[in-house]
């Protein structure tokens, strides 16, 4: 089984196949065994990810890990939660728009 991880910097990689606990999925010059069944095109956990800590692909953090991840486990929204933090509110945006501009009511 194999998996395409993206860049050096990643935690996960996305599985290519259905996988099942047990498993050993290889990437670049390593591998990981599964701990659980990973549906294919989904993330694998690469090394153990603590909770708190950045969930890495594309060399960038896609969301924080919300609970501690084992290495060669299923990575998804039941361990992984946004890290994404509004920095305004449409109501607040809505009031800084200039007079006469269309916008959405």
């Amino acid at each position: 089984m194999s998996c395409i991880h993206i860049h050096d910097d990643d935690n996960i990689a996305i599985v290519v196949d259905d996988i099942s606990s047990g498993a050993q999925v290889n990437y670049q010059t390593s591998s990981v065994v599964a701990v659980t069944d990973v549906p294919r095109f989904n993330k694998i956990a690469l090394e153990d990810i603590p909770e708190g800590a950045k969930v890495r692909r594309y060399g960038l953090p896609i969301g924080v890990a919300s609970r501690d991840i084992l290495q060669g486990e299923f990575v998804h929204v039941h361990n992984l939660r946004s890290a994404w933090i509004p920095t305004y509110t449409r109501e607040q945006d809505s009031q800084n728009v200039p007079e006469g501009a269309p916008h959405a009511e």
